[in-house]
């Protein structure tokens, strides 16, 4: 076998191998939410989440019933503000998010304390730009600003329930 011959075979297999490796990154950004790919919803009776199976990722309509969920903290506005901070527990498990719906008023500051009761989890929203993990009985923060009035998903992306998924809402009223 020739140097010629050899460099055509190193070629050809460096393009099957970049072949491979382009398919396998397209099937893991088809799987993502919001890129295109499905998302499964706990199929047990036990183990499904108190909001609908199928959320979308950000719809305009608000609930007609949809009630401000109390903070565990509130933190009033300086005197001509009108922009509030507000400090919300969320628990993940194998059931699901606890609360799975959190209702906030458009421009308050939203302060989750992600908590992981059973296992590792974490929550992801493509809508307000946040992922966050946390380790078995672990608690982590993210704060983001809710801007924009409507109903928004969030949900486990990396570390959910048994290959399950679970999902919550944010529903964000003028």
């Amino acid at each position: 076998m020739s140097k010629k011959d050899l460099g055509l075979i190193v070629a050809l297999v460096l393009v099957i191998i970049g072949i491979a490796a382009a398919g396998f990154f397209a099937r893991q950004k088809a799987a993502l939410p919001g890129t295109g790919g499905t998302t499964q919803t706990a199929t047990s009776t036990n183990e499904r989440p108190a909001v609908p199976e199928i959320i979308p990722a950000f719809t305009p309509e608000v609930p007609k019933n949809a009630a401000l969920t109390p903070p565990a903290v509130d933190i009033k506005p300086d005197p001509g503000e009108t922009k509030r901070q507000g400090f919300y527990g969320v628990k993940a498990t194998k059931n699901g998010y606890d609360p799975a719906v959190l209702t906030v008023g458009r421009g308050n500051i939203v302060t989750i304390d992600f908590t992981a009761v059973d296992n590792a989890y974490d929550m992801f929203s493509e809508s307000f730009g946040f992922y966050i993990t946390a380790p078995k009985g672990e608690t982590k923060q993210i704060s983001f600003k809710a801007g924009t009035v409507g109903s928004f998903l969030f949900e486990c992306r990396d570390h959910c329930p048994s290959g399950g998924k679970i999902q919550g809402q944010l529903i964000v009223i003028p």
